[in-house]
């Protein structure tokens, strides 16, 4: 018989209970105690109801001052499987009688209640857990990694898969904001889970006491962020013991992770997500009205083309925007598998008659409902496939939806801030921004470059000034220390190696030129990642005339077709030979530059909070990190603005 029990510990949100509790049609004073609070939850479960078991006067006594009620729970199973195989059976056997008159198996599972006058706390065990997911307060387990843990000792790690169903161990997706604990992470991550792992003596220091006698060195898991769950089984006293020393713990965590809360499944996180996804689409069919009438679309902080797939654009061979997902209906093929902003663009001038007509049944309709069909449908009509490099040109890659490449930043009707990443929404927690913008302000500050950009934006005589017609301009007005690669593109890459190069006597810049501090800052730091990673690998693996570096020497210096930018372009390149070219990748240490202007607003990086895009500065943040992991060594990312002429107005 055993007297412990592996356990995950939750801590029920009263706020959840009441709220879903008073939406159902409870009255307020049903709900004015715990006990009242567990007994409408437990009421609330759908088919069979819990029981209630009688505890022990002496179990009660031993668990004062927190009062204990256990329930247990039988779940029917149907057989869904079992009319399969009756026909097929011998009637006439007592062994296959019994498995055709048992109509139904059965579960149990339990669900326990350890609370007081201010907390309800709760563990579980089978599928109890199901009966009480949404009323748990789902960042306890976080909170208490903050409190408790060590930022010197404390470890991040992936959560594996080990289960045959395929089941996750633990749902957890979060930013983590402390650099101490973050430097191996990125951005990218917060579609991970998570574990947080410590030695136990030094995670909980003041309940190792009351759990071991000696001086074990076993190890404590936490799986954050709704529970806390114990490597090792507790009876029911220990277990009481952690909770009065919970109870006890200072408000103040010793440090902070900067939670990110992914929206759920749960019926209000999807009336959410629904909600947020009907502001995008309508974002969506404004651009495309806006089209309609020749005006500009400029809303920087809203959506951009970004997506946790983007490296598989850049090892595609070519990609292609399908209308419905139909083959025959091929809207935009191109050579090379880079997604770019511009596809809005290119859809509504390849497919204008369709989008015209659709815009007609949306305007015409009064009714709200047929209106958000309308939009949803328009929105969600077009197919994004990849296909294979030129050895397996035939071989698709990626076959999504081309909603779920659109990255965006809102708030709600609360104003609430949400962001959209990876086909997924995510709220951000109360601190998060003031926190994000304290870490990009050290970010900036270790990474500032005052090395001077050769033009000011705005010089080019063109009306609008663009990245194109700002490096067309730059290419015939550089120092001979200065080289532009922009649109240098070969096509067993499919990425720039960088927009202007420049070097001193130490070291080379890479600089990557992007117009405006918005969504669109993800695409560049994963520009600035892969090309960081192509470098590091061919100075590593390479160092021959036949590397990347070397091909793309080639391609900038030998151009001789119709662009009159690309013939300046070799022109400039060819001035320097092909081995001086290399050596300077060899010999210099490498800074892999961000270079930001804001036209619009002419802000400065100096006054982050005047930014509201977050995920360009999460982005900024990550490839500060991903440079340090992943680049040649002595490499750094750096960070620099280009001045905008005072007589540039963009309107």
């Amino acid at each position: 018989m055993s007297d412990k029990q592996q356990i995950s510990l939750f801590k029920i949100s009263k706020i959840n209970v009441q709220t879903i509790a008073l939406q159902n049609g409870s009255k307020e004073e049903s709900l004015n105690t715990n006990a009242k609070l567990i007994k409408y939850m437990m009421n609330s479960v759908k088919g069979r109801k819990p029981t209630l078991l009688a505890l022990s006067s002496e179990c009660r006594e031993s668990y004062h001052p927190f009062n204990v009620e256990l329930y247990f729970h039988i779940v029917p199973i149907d057989f869904t499987w079992r009319d399969f195989f009756l026909m097929h059976l011998e009637e006439e056997n007592e062994v296959n009688d019994k498995f055709v008159n048992n109509d139904k198996t059965k579960h149990a599972s339990f669900i326990c209640f350890i609370y007081d006058d201010d907390e309800i706390y709760s563990f579980t065990g089978g599928l109890g857990n199901n009966c009480i997911k949404n009323f748990v307060d789902d960042d306890f387990g976080i909170r208490m990694l903050e409190k408790i843990g060590d930022p010197e000792t404390l470890l991040l790690r992936k959560a594996s898969d080990n289960s045959i169903v395929g089941n996750v161990a633990q749902d957890v997706r979060y930013y983590r904001g402390d650099q101490k604990t973050g430097d191996e992470d990125s951005i990218g991550k917060i579609v991970n889970e998570a574990v947080g792992e410590a030695p136990f003596s030094e995670l909980f220091t003041e309940v190792k006491d009351l759990l071991f006698k000696d001086d074990s060195d076993e190890k404590i898991s936490v799986k954050a962020r709704a529970s806390l769950s114990f490597s090792r089984s507790l009876s029911f006293l220990e277990l009481k013991r952690i909770i009065t020393f919970i109870k006890l713990m200072p408000e103040d965590p010793n440090f902070k992770f900067s939670s990110i809360q992914p929206l759920s499944r749960r019926h209000h996180d999807i009336i959410k997500s629904d909600y947020l996804d009907s502001l995008m689409h309508e974002k969506i069919i404004n651009f495309f009205r806006m089209k309609r009438v020749e005006a500009s679309f400029t809303d920087p902080d809203f959506l951009e083309i970004a997506h946790s797939d983007y490296e598989s654009f850049y090892g595609a061979g070519r990609l292609q925007i399908l209308r419905g997902g139909n083959p025959d209906v091929c809207l935009i093929e191109s050579p090379y598998g880079l997604l770019t902003n511009d596809v809005l663009s290119m859809i509504y001038v390849n497919d204008s008659r369709y989008i015209l007509g659709k815009l007609k049944e949306v305007d015409k309709t009064s009714s709200q409902a047929k209106k958000k069909l309308y939009t949803s449908t328009l929105a969600k009509k077009y197919t994004v496939r990849c296909f294979g490099d030129e050895r397996e040109p035939d071989i698709r890659v990626l076959n999504k939806n081309l909603l779920e490449y659109i990255s965006c930043e809102m708030r709600d009707e609360n104003g609430d801030p949400f962001f959209r990443v990876s086909g997924k929404w995510y709220k951000s927690s109360e601190n998060f921004a003031e926190d994000l913008d304290e870490e990009f302000k050290s970010v900036y500050g270790d990474c500032v470059l005052s090395y001077p950009i050769p033009l000011m934006w705005g010089t080019s005589g063109s009306d609008k000034e663009t990245e194109n017609t700002y490096l067309h301009h730059v290419v015939n007005n550089l120092p001979n220390n200065a080289l532009v690669m922009h649109k240098v593109i070969p096509q067993q890459y499919n990425l720039e190696l960088c927009d202007i190069m420049f070097w001193d006597e130490e070291n080379l810049y890479l600089i990557h030129v992007k117009p405006s501090f918005d969504g669109a800052v993800r695409v560049l730091e994963k520009q600035i990642a892969h090309s960081a990673r192509l470098i590091g690998e061919d100075l590593r693996t390479s160092t021959s005339v036949n590397g990347p570096i070397a091909e793309y020497y080639r391609l900038a210096a030998s151009y001789d077709g119709d662009s009159v930018y690309l013939r300046d372009v070799a022109e400039a390149t060819s001035e320097i030979d092909e081995d001086t070219f290399i050596r300077l990748f060899k010999q210099k240490r490498i800074q892999y530059v961000a270079c930001i202007v804001d036209p619009k607003a002419k802000r400065s990086l100096e006054d982050i909070e005047s930014f509201n895009s977050t995920i360009a500065k999460m982005s900024i943040i990550e490839s500060y990190k991903s440079i340090r992991k992943n680049a040649s060594p002595g490499s750094r990312f750096r960070i620099t603005e280009i001045d905008i002429d005072e007589n540039y107005n963009e309107s």
